[in-house]
């Protein structure tokens, strides 16, 4: 079965949502497919 890549993004999206993610960093994988990592010990968000 082929998934598009519309409702994986959606899916993504979603499951983002749901863990509580940075808004910020999901706004920037919605309109600009990019991700963002965080390690330990200092696990920080770098925006826009």
């Amino acid at each position: 079965m082929k998934i598009s890549r519309d409702k994986k993004k959606a899916e993504a999206v979603w499951r983002m949502k749901s863990l509580g993610i940075f808004p910020d960093t999901i706004r920037q994988f919605e309109r600009r497919d990019l991700i963002s990592i965080s390690e330990p010990p200092l696990g920080a968000f770098f925006g826009e």
